[in-house]
Protein backbone atom coordinates (compact mmCIF):
# COMPACT_ATOMS: atom_id res chain seq x y z
CA UNK A 1 0.00 0.00 0.00
CA UNK A 2 2.80 2.40 0.93
CA UNK A 3 4.59 1.54 -2.31
CA UNK A 4 1.41 2.31 -4.26
CA UNK A 5 0.90 5.64 -2.49
CA UNK A 6 4.50 6.73 -3.04
CA UNK A 7 4.26 5.65 -6.68
CA UNK A 8 1.00 7.46 -7.41
CA UNK A 9 1.63 10.66 -5.45
CA UNK A 10 5.38 11.12 -5.76
CA UNK A 11 7.15 9.12 -8.43
CA UNK A 12 4.46 9.29 -11.12
CA UNK A 13 4.03 13.09 -10.82
CA UNK A 14 7.81 13.47 -10.58
CA UNK A 15 8.23 11.52 -13.82
CA UNK A 16 5.57 13.70 -15.43
CA UNK A 17 7.28 16.93 -14.34
CA UNK A 18 10.65 15.64 -15.52
CA UNK A 19 9.35 14.78 -19.00
CA UNK A 20 7.16 17.86 -19.55
CA UNK A 21 8.65 20.67 -17.44
CA UNK A 22 12.28 19.74 -17.11
CA UNK A 23 14.58 18.68 -14.28
CA UNK A 24 14.46 22.01 -12.43
CA UNK A 25 10.66 21.91 -12.16
CA UNK A 26 10.78 18.27 -11.04
CA UNK A 27 13.33 19.11 -8.35
CA UNK A 28 11.21 22.01 -7.11
CA UNK A 29 8.13 19.75 -6.98
CA UNK A 30 9.95 17.08 -5.00
CA UNK A 31 11.18 19.64 -2.46
CA UNK A 32 7.65 20.92 -1.89
CA UNK A 33 6.32 17.40 -1.39
CA UNK A 34 9.07 16.53 1.09
CA UNK A 35 8.55 19.76 3.05
CA UNK A 36 4.83 19.06 3.36
CA UNK A 37 5.52 15.48 4.45
CA UNK A 38 8.10 16.44 7.08
CA UNK A 39 6.02 19.30 8.46
CA UNK A 40 2.90 17.18 8.70
CA UNK A 41 4.61 14.20 10.29
CA UNK A 42 6.45 16.43 12.75
CA UNK A 43 3.21 18.15 13.74
CA UNK A 44 1.35 14.88 14.17
CA UNK A 45 4.23 13.39 16.16
CA UNK A 46 4.48 16.41 18.48
CA UNK A 47 0.76 16.34 19.21
CA UNK A 48 0.81 12.67 20.18
CA UNK A 49 4.07 12.27 22.06
CA UNK A 50 3.51 9.97 25.04
CA UNK A 51 6.21 9.52 27.64
CA UNK A 52 6.65 8.67 31.32
CA UNK A 53 8.54 10.68 33.94
CA UNK A 54 9.59 9.38 37.33
CA UNK A 55 9.70 11.17 40.69
CA UNK A 56 11.59 10.21 43.83
CA UNK A 57 10.08 12.71 46.29
CA UNK A 58 6.43 13.66 46.77
CA UNK A 59 7.47 17.27 46.20
CA UNK A 60 8.93 16.33 42.82
CA UNK A 61 5.81 14.30 42.05
CA UNK A 62 3.64 17.32 42.79
CA UNK A 63 5.76 19.42 40.41
CA UNK A 64 5.13 16.86 37.66
CA UNK A 65 1.41 16.68 38.36
CA UNK A 66 1.32 20.48 38.50
CA UNK A 67 2.88 20.68 35.03
CA UNK A 68 0.17 18.28 33.84
CA UNK A 69 -2.76 20.02 35.55
CA UNK A 70 -1.64 23.48 34.44
CA UNK A 71 -1.23 22.36 30.84
CA UNK A 72 2.52 22.98 30.64
CA UNK A 73 3.25 19.57 29.11
CA UNK A 74 0.25 19.88 26.78
CA UNK A 75 1.63 23.18 25.49
CA UNK A 76 4.79 21.29 24.57
CA UNK A 77 2.78 18.61 22.75
CA UNK A 78 3.47 16.03 25.43
CA UNK A 79 1.23 13.54 27.20
CA UNK A 80 3.05 12.60 30.43
CA UNK A 81 2.46 9.67 32.77
CA UNK A 82 4.05 10.10 36.25
CA UNK A 83 5.79 7.05 37.76
CA UNK A 84 6.86 6.76 41.42
CA UNK A 85 10.54 5.87 41.92
CA UNK A 86 11.29 3.71 44.95
CA UNK A 87 15.03 4.27 45.20
CA UNK A 88 18.22 4.63 43.16
CA UNK A 89 18.23 0.99 42.04
CA UNK A 90 14.66 1.32 40.82
CA UNK A 91 15.52 4.54 38.98
CA UNK A 92 18.38 2.76 37.22
CA UNK A 93 16.09 -0.09 36.15
CA UNK A 94 13.38 2.26 34.88
CA UNK A 95 15.92 4.22 32.82
CA UNK A 96 17.64 1.13 31.39
CA UNK A 97 14.32 -0.50 30.50
CA UNK A 98 13.14 2.75 28.93
CA UNK A 99 10.06 2.70 31.14
CA UNK A 100 10.74 6.37 31.83
CA UNK A 101 12.82 8.94 29.96
CA UNK A 102 13.92 10.47 33.27
CA UNK A 103 12.25 12.78 35.73
CA UNK A 104 12.96 14.16 39.21
CA UNK A 105 15.79 12.82 41.33
CA UNK A 106 18.30 13.97 43.95
CA UNK A 107 22.04 14.53 43.66
CA UNK A 108 22.54 10.89 44.61
CA UNK A 109 21.97 10.09 40.93
CA UNK A 110 25.63 11.10 40.53
CA UNK A 111 26.61 7.73 42.01
CA UNK A 112 24.59 5.99 39.30
CA UNK A 113 26.28 8.11 36.64
CA UNK A 114 29.71 7.33 38.07
CA UNK A 115 28.84 3.65 37.84
CA UNK A 116 27.98 3.90 34.16
CA UNK A 117 24.30 4.86 33.94
CA UNK A 118 23.81 7.16 30.95
CA UNK A 119 21.95 10.11 32.46
CA UNK A 120 22.18 13.89 32.32
CA UNK A 121 21.21 16.62 34.79
CA UNK A 122 19.45 19.52 33.04
CA UNK A 123 18.04 21.81 35.79
CA UNK A 124 17.29 22.18 39.49
CA UNK A 125 13.71 22.09 40.83
CA UNK A 126 13.68 22.98 44.54
CA UNK A 127 16.22 23.75 47.24
CA UNK A 128 16.60 23.05 50.94
CA UNK A 129 17.81 25.29 53.77
CA UNK A 130 20.51 23.73 55.93
CA UNK A 131 20.07 23.32 59.66
CA UNK A 132 22.81 21.97 61.94
CA UNK A 133 21.76 21.01 65.48
CA UNK A 134 23.88 19.74 68.33
CA UNK A 135 27.04 20.64 70.22
CA UNK A 136 29.57 23.36 69.36
CA UNK A 137 31.60 22.33 66.34
CA UNK A 138 34.93 21.32 67.83
CA UNK A 139 37.43 20.08 65.19
CA UNK A 140 38.25 16.42 65.59
CA UNK A 141 35.34 15.85 67.97
CA UNK A 142 32.44 16.15 65.52
CA UNK A 143 30.29 13.15 64.67
CA UNK A 144 27.70 14.38 62.19
CA UNK A 145 24.65 12.27 61.41
CA UNK A 146 22.81 12.69 58.11
CA UNK A 147 20.55 10.54 55.96
CA UNK A 148 23.26 9.84 53.39
CA UNK A 149 26.74 11.31 52.77
CA UNK A 150 25.56 12.57 49.37
CA UNK A 151 22.15 13.80 50.50
CA UNK A 152 21.42 17.50 50.10
CA UNK A 153 21.78 18.31 53.83
CA UNK A 154 25.09 16.43 54.04
CA UNK A 155 26.54 18.31 51.07
CA UNK A 156 25.25 21.64 52.38
CA UNK A 157 26.72 20.86 55.82
CA UNK A 158 30.11 20.09 54.30
CA UNK A 159 30.02 23.42 52.45
CA UNK A 160 29.17 25.25 55.69
CA UNK A 161 31.96 23.48 57.58
CA UNK A 162 34.45 24.53 54.92
CA UNK A 163 33.27 28.11 55.30
CA UNK A 164 34.11 27.85 59.00
CA UNK A 165 37.63 26.67 58.22
CA UNK A 166 36.89 23.05 59.08
CA UNK A 167 37.86 20.15 56.86
CA UNK A 168 34.84 17.85 56.38
CA UNK A 169 37.16 15.03 55.33
CA UNK A 170 39.46 15.22 58.38
CA UNK A 171 37.70 17.09 61.18
CA UNK A 172 34.38 15.24 61.00
CA UNK A 173 33.25 11.66 61.46
CA UNK A 174 30.20 11.05 59.27
CA UNK A 175 27.44 8.64 60.18
CA UNK A 176 23.98 7.96 58.80
CA UNK A 177 20.47 7.25 60.08
CA UNK A 178 16.96 7.32 58.61
CA UNK A 179 15.52 10.80 58.76
CA UNK A 180 12.97 9.80 61.35
CA UNK A 181 15.85 8.69 63.60
CA UNK A 182 18.17 11.69 63.29
CA UNK A 183 17.01 13.38 66.49
CA UNK A 184 17.09 10.17 68.53
CA UNK A 185 20.57 9.37 67.22
CA UNK A 186 21.73 12.75 68.50
CA UNK A 187 19.99 12.51 71.88
CA UNK A 188 21.31 8.99 72.51
CA UNK A 189 24.86 10.28 72.11
CA UNK A 190 25.63 8.38 68.89
CA UNK A 191 26.38 11.73 67.21
CA UNK A 192 27.39 15.19 68.38
CA UNK A 193 25.43 16.99 65.67
CA UNK A 194 22.83 16.36 62.99
CA UNK A 195 22.32 18.00 59.62
CA UNK A 196 18.92 18.26 57.96
CA UNK A 197 16.85 20.66 55.93
CA UNK A 198 15.14 23.38 57.93
CA UNK A 199 11.62 22.49 58.91
CA UNK A 200 8.83 24.87 58.03
CA UNK A 201 6.55 24.82 61.06
CA UNK A 202 7.08 24.57 64.82
CA UNK A 203 7.53 21.26 66.62
CA UNK A 204 7.16 22.28 70.28
CA UNK A 205 8.69 19.09 71.68
CA UNK A 206 12.09 19.41 70.03
CA UNK A 207 14.43 19.79 72.99
CA UNK A 208 17.05 22.29 71.89
CA UNK A 209 17.74 25.91 72.57
CA UNK A 210 16.15 28.60 70.39
CA UNK A 211 17.51 29.16 66.90
CA UNK A 212 20.20 31.76 66.46
CA UNK A 213 20.65 34.08 63.52
CA UNK A 214 23.54 32.58 61.60
CA UNK A 215 26.17 34.18 59.43
CA UNK A 216 26.37 34.19 55.67
CA UNK A 217 28.21 31.24 54.20
CA UNK A 218 31.41 32.68 52.79
CA UNK A 219 32.40 29.36 51.28
CA UNK A 220 31.03 30.20 47.86
CA UNK A 221 28.89 28.09 45.57
CA UNK A 222 31.51 25.40 45.11
CA UNK A 223 32.32 25.09 48.79
CA UNK A 224 36.11 25.45 48.55
CA UNK A 225 36.53 28.80 50.25
CA UNK A 226 36.24 29.70 53.91
CA UNK A 227 37.89 31.19 56.93
CA UNK A 228 41.39 30.57 58.14
CA UNK A 229 41.51 26.97 59.40
CA UNK A 230 43.76 28.11 62.26
CA UNK A 231 41.02 30.35 63.57
CA UNK A 232 38.53 27.52 63.98
CA UNK A 233 41.09 25.23 65.54
CA UNK A 234 41.50 27.56 68.52
CA UNK A 235 37.99 27.07 69.84
CA UNK A 236 34.78 25.29 68.90
CA UNK A 237 32.26 27.08 66.69
CA UNK A 238 29.11 27.94 68.61
CA UNK A 239 25.86 29.55 67.54
CA UNK A 240 27.08 32.91 68.79
CA UNK A 241 30.34 32.49 66.88
CA UNK A 242 28.32 31.88 63.72
CA UNK A 243 26.29 35.05 64.06
CA UNK A 244 29.22 37.36 63.16
CA UNK A 245 27.62 40.44 64.55
CA UNK A 246 24.03 39.56 63.69
CA UNK A 247 21.65 39.95 66.60
CA UNK A 248 20.59 36.58 67.96
CA UNK A 249 16.91 35.89 68.38
CA UNK A 250 15.74 35.08 71.91
CA UNK A 251 12.70 33.13 70.84
CA UNK A 252 12.43 29.96 68.82
CA UNK A 253 12.27 30.50 65.11
CA UNK A 254 8.98 29.36 63.58
CA UNK A 255 11.06 27.90 60.78
CA UNK A 256 13.24 25.76 62.98
CA UNK A 257 11.11 22.68 63.44
CA UNK A 258 8.03 20.84 62.29
CA UNK A 259 5.60 18.27 63.64
CA UNK A 260 6.27 16.09 60.65
CA UNK A 261 9.01 15.72 58.08
CA UNK A 262 9.72 13.45 55.13
CA UNK A 263 11.68 10.26 55.17
CA UNK A 264 15.10 9.91 53.55
CA UNK A 265 13.90 11.21 50.22
CA UNK A 266 10.78 13.02 51.34
CA UNK A 267 8.36 10.11 50.99
CA UNK A 268 6.08 11.08 53.84
CA UNK A 269 5.88 12.38 57.41
CA UNK A 270 8.02 10.87 60.13
CA UNK A 271 7.90 10.85 63.89
CA UNK A 272 11.31 12.43 64.53
CA UNK A 273 9.78 15.35 66.43
CA UNK A 274 7.41 13.16 68.45
CA UNK A 275 10.06 12.03 70.92
CA UNK A 276 9.23 9.72 73.78
CA UNK A 277 8.86 11.08 77.29
CA UNK A 278 12.24 9.76 78.37
CA UNK A 279 13.91 11.88 75.73
CA UNK A 280 11.84 14.90 76.70
CA UNK A 281 12.65 14.61 80.38
CA UNK A 282 16.38 14.22 79.95
CA UNK A 283 18.19 17.16 81.55
CA UNK A 284 21.08 16.73 79.12
CA UNK A 285 18.89 17.83 76.22
CA UNK A 286 19.54 21.49 77.00
CA UNK A 287 23.14 21.15 75.87
CA UNK A 288 21.99 20.92 72.26
CA UNK A 289 21.26 24.00 70.20
CA UNK A 290 20.52 24.99 66.64
CA UNK A 291 24.08 25.79 65.61
CA UNK A 292 23.23 27.02 62.13
CA UNK A 293 19.99 27.85 60.35
CA UNK A 294 20.26 28.98 56.74
CA UNK A 295 16.64 30.06 56.68
CA UNK A 296 17.45 32.61 59.39
CA UNK A 297 19.53 34.45 56.80
CA UNK A 298 16.44 35.19 54.73
CA UNK A 299 14.75 38.56 55.29
CA UNK A 300 11.40 38.40 57.01
CA UNK A 301 8.34 39.36 55.00
CA UNK A 302 7.14 42.88 55.92
CA UNK A 303 4.19 43.10 58.33
CA UNK A 304 0.90 42.71 56.53
CA UNK A 305 2.49 41.20 53.43
CA UNK A 306 0.36 38.78 51.47
CA UNK A 307 1.09 35.09 52.11
CA UNK A 308 2.20 34.77 48.50
CA UNK A 309 4.84 37.53 48.88
CA UNK A 310 8.22 36.19 47.83
CA UNK A 311 10.19 35.45 51.02
CA UNK A 312 13.32 34.56 49.10
CA UNK A 313 14.59 37.98 48.07
CA UNK A 314 18.33 38.37 48.56
CA UNK A 315 18.80 34.65 48.08
CA UNK A 316 22.34 33.52 47.41
CA UNK A 317 24.16 30.22 47.19
CA UNK A 318 24.88 30.12 50.92
CA UNK A 319 21.19 30.18 51.79
CA UNK A 320 20.15 27.02 50.04
CA UNK A 321 21.23 24.02 48.00
CA UNK A 322 19.24 22.25 45.31
CA UNK A 323 17.78 19.06 46.71
CA UNK A 324 16.01 17.98 43.52
CA UNK A 325 17.08 17.98 39.88
CA UNK A 326 15.70 17.19 36.45
CA UNK A 327 17.60 14.04 35.47
CA UNK A 328 16.99 12.57 32.01
CA UNK A 329 18.21 9.54 30.09
CA UNK A 330 21.34 10.44 28.16
CA UNK A 331 20.15 8.39 25.21
CA UNK A 332 16.80 10.20 25.25
CA UNK A 333 18.58 13.56 25.20
CA UNK A 334 20.78 12.42 22.31
CA UNK A 335 17.94 10.96 20.27
CA UNK A 336 15.38 13.69 20.89
CA UNK A 337 16.91 16.84 22.26
CA UNK A 338 13.89 18.94 21.29
CA UNK A 339 11.61 16.89 23.52
CA UNK A 340 14.22 16.84 26.30
CA UNK A 341 14.19 20.64 26.22
CA UNK A 342 10.39 20.64 26.34
CA UNK A 343 10.34 18.25 29.32
CA UNK A 344 12.86 20.35 31.26
CA UNK A 345 11.02 23.57 30.49
CA UNK A 346 7.64 22.16 31.59
CA UNK A 347 9.09 20.72 34.82
CA UNK A 348 10.63 24.08 35.70
CA UNK A 349 7.25 25.73 35.18
CA UNK A 350 5.54 23.04 37.27
CA UNK A 351 8.00 23.56 40.14
CA UNK A 352 7.58 27.31 39.99
CA UNK A 353 3.79 26.96 40.10
CA UNK A 354 4.09 24.63 43.10
CA UNK A 355 6.08 27.20 45.04
CA UNK A 356 3.69 30.01 44.19
CA UNK A 357 0.54 27.99 44.96
CA UNK A 358 1.39 25.77 47.94
CA UNK A 359 -2.21 25.37 49.11
CA UNK A 360 -3.41 24.26 45.69
CA UNK A 361 -0.29 22.13 45.25
CA UNK A 362 -1.04 20.41 48.57
CA UNK A 363 -4.57 19.64 47.40
CA UNK A 364 -3.11 18.21 44.21
CA UNK A 365 -0.63 16.07 46.16
CA UNK A 366 -3.34 14.68 48.40
CA UNK A 367 -5.61 14.01 45.43
CA UNK A 368 -2.84 11.99 43.76
CA UNK A 369 -2.08 10.21 47.06
CA UNK A 370 1.52 11.42 47.14
CA UNK A 371 1.44 12.25 50.86
CA UNK A 372 0.27 10.03 53.73
CA UNK A 373 -0.26 12.93 56.15
CA UNK A 374 -2.88 15.64 56.32
CA UNK A 375 -3.18 18.84 54.30
CA UNK A 376 -1.52 21.04 56.91
CA UNK A 377 1.53 18.82 57.09
CA UNK A 378 1.86 18.79 53.30
CA UNK A 379 1.62 22.58 53.08
CA UNK A 380 4.36 22.64 55.73
CA UNK A 381 6.43 20.15 53.75
CA UNK A 382 6.22 22.29 50.61
CA UNK A 383 7.13 25.31 52.70
CA UNK A 384 10.43 23.73 53.75
CA UNK A 385 11.90 24.42 50.36
CA UNK A 386 12.82 27.26 48.06
CA UNK A 387 10.90 26.81 44.81
CA UNK A 388 13.10 28.79 42.47
CA UNK A 389 13.89 26.26 39.72
CA UNK A 390 16.49 27.02 37.12
CA UNK A 391 19.79 26.18 35.51
CA UNK A 392 22.57 28.53 36.60
CA UNK A 393 22.69 27.74 40.32
CA UNK A 394 21.84 24.11 39.63
CA UNK A 395 25.13 23.86 37.75
CA UNK A 396 27.11 25.34 40.62
CA UNK A 397 25.35 23.20 43.20
CA UNK A 398 25.98 20.08 41.14
CA UNK A 399 29.69 20.89 41.22
CA UNK A 400 29.44 21.04 45.01
CA UNK A 401 27.73 17.64 45.07
CA UNK A 402 30.55 16.20 42.95
CA UNK A 403 33.29 17.69 45.11
CA UNK A 404 31.74 16.56 48.38
CA UNK A 405 30.77 13.19 46.92
CA UNK A 406 34.43 12.50 46.28
CA UNK A 407 35.33 13.67 49.78
CA UNK A 408 32.74 11.39 51.39
CA UNK A 409 33.80 8.39 49.32
CA UNK A 410 30.52 8.20 47.40
CA UNK A 411 32.30 8.95 44.12
CA UNK A 412 35.64 7.43 43.07
CA UNK A 413 38.67 9.23 44.52
CA UNK A 414 40.25 9.50 41.07
CA UNK A 415 37.25 11.34 39.61
CA UNK A 416 38.19 14.37 37.52
CA UNK A 417 35.65 16.90 38.82
CA UNK A 418 35.51 19.07 35.70
CA UNK A 419 35.39 16.16 33.27
CA UNK A 420 32.68 14.41 35.30
CA UNK A 421 30.61 17.58 35.54
CA UNK A 422 30.92 18.16 31.78
CA UNK A 423 29.69 14.61 31.26
CA UNK A 424 26.69 14.65 33.60
CA UNK A 425 25.36 18.18 33.12
CA UNK A 426 23.64 18.74 29.78
CA UNK A 427 22.93 22.36 28.90
CA UNK A 428 19.49 22.36 27.30
CA UNK A 429 18.26 25.75 28.46
CA UNK A 430 19.96 29.12 29.03
CA UNK A 431 21.35 29.92 32.48
CA UNK A 432 18.03 30.88 34.03
CA UNK A 433 17.24 31.26 37.72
Amino acid sequence: MLKLIVSKFLFDPLDYFTKTKGLAAATFFSLIVMAIFLTSSSFLWAQNRDLALGYLTPDGGIAIYAAISQGYFAEEGLNVTPVAIKDAANFKTLIENKTIVGGEFTGEALVLAANGLNIGFTAGLYSGFLEIIGLPLNPGQITLVTVDPLSGPAVAAARRLRALGLNPDQDVKWTTAPEDQLTKTLLKGAATDLARWNLAAPAPKEPWAPAQVASHDHGGGHGHGGQDPKASAKSPATSSDLSHGHKAENKASPDSASPSQPSAHGHGPTQDAALNSADQDSKSDSKYAIIFSARALLPKAPPGAAPSANPHAHHTAEHHLFNSFVVLSGQFIKDDQKTAVAVTRALIRGARWTGENKDQAADLGLDKKLWPGDRQSLVGELGRYMWMPGVSQAKEHLKTYIHEGIGRGKLPAQTDEKAFFDKVFIQLLPDLN
